[in-house]
């Protein structure tokens, strides 16, 4: 049982890089956007400057693009290992989209996963989606 679940582990790999990497590029970006505001600050520019529009570009990018795709990269992976939805995101404020889990998931599937599978995790995070919503 023990080599089953550590193949499995090794197999899901390339789900476990994209989301490490999302969150290294997160900390990369979040010290560019330190970086821009010292720069900023030590020439004395007055915030609005092109230093503070490029800090608010990257933390835009960070906040919306990377935190998306992080979030969701996750979601995918508990998909994948059979994480109940509800044990990973108890108290979430938005929902995510189980469109793009499931699009991720089915990518990034171990041989011999059926995507009935992964459609029957979709829907039950659909269901603890409507229970805590009503």
């Amino acid at each position: 049982m023990k080599e089953i679940l550590l193949s499995a582990t090794l197999l899901l790999a390339p789900i476990r890089v994209k989301s490490a990497s999302l969150a290294a590029e997160a900390r990369i970006i979040k010290k560019e956007e330190a970086a821009c505001l010292r720069a900023g600050r030590e020439l004395g520019l007055p915030e609005g400057g092109p230093y503070y529009a490029k800090y608010l570009s990257l933390r835009e990018h960070r906040m919306h693009r990377v935190r998306f795709e992080a979030r969701h990269a996750h979601l995918a992976y508990c998909a994948l290992r059979g994480t109940p939805y509800e044990r990973v995101e108890a108290t979430a404020h938005a929902p995510p989209d189980l469109g793009k889990v499931r699009k991720m998931a089915l990518k990034h599937r171990v041989a011999g996963t059926p995507p009935e599978q992964i459609d029957e995790w979709i829907a039950s995070a659909r269901r603890h989606l409507s229970r805590v919503r009503a």
